[in-house]
């Protein structure tokens, strides 16, 4: 969860008040974009194989975890 705040902040500089486990991306303030983005950060980080990892905007980072446990 750690690693998933930080990219947010450091990444997107959304303001970890901002930040629950329960708001989906779009509703921190991301768009398609950034979630694409945000998506290649995460295989980085976590070293998951390219194109892995789908997000959607209404991801939450509880389902991110639960997805990055599936792959």
């Amino acid at each position: 969860m750690d690693i998933l705040i930080e990219l947010l902040t450091n990444t997107f500089g959304i303001d970890e008040s901002e930040i629950n486990r329960y708001k989906t991306l779009e509703d921190m303030g991301l768009d398609s974009i950034c979630i694409v983005e945000l998506q290649v950060e995460i295989e980085r980080n976590f070293s998951k194989k390219d194109g892995s990892l789908t997000l959607i905007n209404t991801d939450t980072l509880d389902s991110i975890l639960i997805k990055l446990d599936d792959i």
